[in-house]
């Protein structure tokens, strides 16, 4: 069995199903008016309210991507090996804080299209201290593999990122 692409591209809106087609329209309605009204010079009049995220959880993304996906194979080391590769600017093995903006802005857009295009982070910097589950102030290879199935789960199933976070509690 191949391989999953575990970046995601965002689909076209033919492939995708009608509700999220109606959240990328929202989104993308909510972000042009923002846009406009503060090169108008415009006071947002609203204040930006983020969730309180604490970290990304690894059995949470698990126990989900079971109930979404199965038993359908996650990312490969080789395709957590070949992300490091390709955004691991000192080749040390990580990815340190400075080498993640890219990342944690690609994650934090999926996060936001997956919530009903409600900002979810306040900045990449939230982002990704939420993403380094340790605090080491860099990704190790295990956080950015978990890091990769939350963004499919959030850009295929449109996945709620506050339902991976390591303080979810279900209700019942």
């Amino acid at each position: 069995m191949g391989a999953i692409n575990c970046f995601p591209k965002d689909e076209s809106a033919e492939d995708m199903p009608e509700s999220a087609v109606s959240k990328n329209d929202q989104l993308a309605a909510a972000n042009a008016k923002k846009e406009a009204a503060e090169q108008a010079g415009e006071k947002s009049t609203e204040t930006e309210t983020y969730p309180s995220l604490t970290k990304l959880s690894t059995e949470r993304v698990l126990a989900v991507w079971k109930e979404k996906r199965g038993e359908k194979p996650g990312p490969s080391d080789e395709d957590v090996e070949k992300a490091i590769k390709e955004k691991d600017f000192d080749k040390s093995g990580v990815l340190e804080k400075s080498e993640c903006q890219r990342l944690c802005d690609s994650f934090m857009l999926r996060a936001q299209k997956a919530c009903n295009g409600r900002p979810q982070f306040a900045s990449w910097e939230s982002c990704f201290d939420f993403l380094d589950k340790n605090n080491t102030g860099s990704l190790e290879k295990e956080e950015i593999k978990y890091h990769m199935q939350a963004m499919w789960l959030m850009t295929k199933d449109q996945v709620d990122v506050k339902t991976l976070d390591a303080a979810y509690t279900t209700t019942v």
